[in-house]
């Protein structure tokens, strides 16, 4: 449950802080909505001890591209927020930084490929949209991307950071250190897949 989730959420942030680390970047509730933003506030108020928070609240990821999935005949609930093209990508962009988005997140591949492997979900302009409207208020993007081409559209449209990268290339990392944009590895998940199976 949303509260279960939020009460784990308290005892995680004063462990972090305990631990000595004083500022986290938190990419994305996967389904806890907007549950970062209360968990941010309270640290800043004093209610709970934890560390400094820069949230993304939902991610954004193309429409079809994002699990679960389940029977075709039915729409599940999504961990993240669908968006497509222009009008629908800046109102959700805007929506976002409205509910208290410090960076916004998009998931620039994913496993969606016809054999269930990783590939870019959204268009380099599409992407530019998401930076463009993010920039507008100040706000940096981030990007979920493991594949070269999902890493070298997110770099072409202006992401700030990429995170994962696994599938990088000699060429994207040449053109993502060109253009400053540094890449946040998620070691233990990797780990994870291959000991416990994806």
């Amino acid at each position: 449950s949303l509260a279960e989730r939020t009460a784990r959420a308290v005892n995680h942030v004063r462990a972090t802080l305990m631990a000595g680390v004083t500022t986290i970047r938190d990419l994305d509730t996967e389904g806890a909505g907007y549950a970062d933003v209360g968990v941010k506030a309270a640290i800043e108020k004093g209610v709970i001890p934890g560390p400094r928070m820069i949230i993304t609240t939902r991610a954004i990821v193309a429409t079809g591209s994002y699990n679960p999935k389940g029977a075709p005949e039915f729409t599940l609930p999504k961990g993240a927020e669908v968006a497509d093209g222009y009008d629908d990508l800046v109102r959700v962009t805007r929506d976002q930084i409205g509910r208290g988005a410090d960076w916004i997140k998009v998931y620039a591949d994913y496993r969606w490929g016809a054999d269930g492997t990783a590939q870019p979900t959204f268009t380099e302009d599409e992407l530019r949209t998401i930076v463009e409207v993010a920039a507008s208020s100040g706000r940096y993007v981030v990007a979920h991307a493991g594949t070269a081409e999902g890493m070298r559209r997110a770099v072409e449209a202006g992401v700030r950071t990429i995170d994962h990268g696994d599938g990088g290339t000699r060429e994207v990392f040449e053109l993502m250190a060109a253009r400053g944009v540094p890449l946040c590895p998620t070691l233990a998940a990797g780990h994870a897949i291959a000991q416990y199976g994806g």
